[in-house]
């Protein structure tokens, strides 16, 4: 039985997620100082794995501190499950022999 994804973070929680929400961070750079405080969105398609397709993105994915530290926890077997798991995932992704996903971030101006 698959286990359902966990919550995602608040956004004051400290990672790489904790600046996604332009509220929050439009008060932390306030309560710092800083004025003209302007939040333009910036939406793209990032490569994972390079030019070397599915295989470097499966590559790059168990090659994650993150990826390492769970592979450890688990049998001899768990990195070539985990593998064929992130292949199947990324071969669905890929076109024309890249993997490719949705990234986004902010360009945050303000003034001092």
């Amino acid at each position: 039985m698959d286990n359902p994804p966990p919550a995602a973070p608040a956004a004051t929680t400290a990672g790489p997620l904790a600046f996604g929400d332009t509220t929050y961070v439009d008060r932390v750079l306030a309560d710092a100082g800083w004025n003209s405080r302007i939040f333009a969105p910036f939406d793209a398609s990032a490569r994972l794995g390079g030019d070397n397709g599915v295989a470097g993105a499966v590559s790059h994915a168990l090659d994650t501190t993150a990826a390492k530290t769970l592979l450890a926890l688990g049998d001899a077997t768990l990195r070539d499950r985990a593998a064929a798991v992130l292949s199947d995932q990324f071969s669905a992704m890929a076109v024309d022999g890249v993997v490719r996903f949705p990234a986004a971030a902010w360009i945050v101006s303000a003034r001092r």
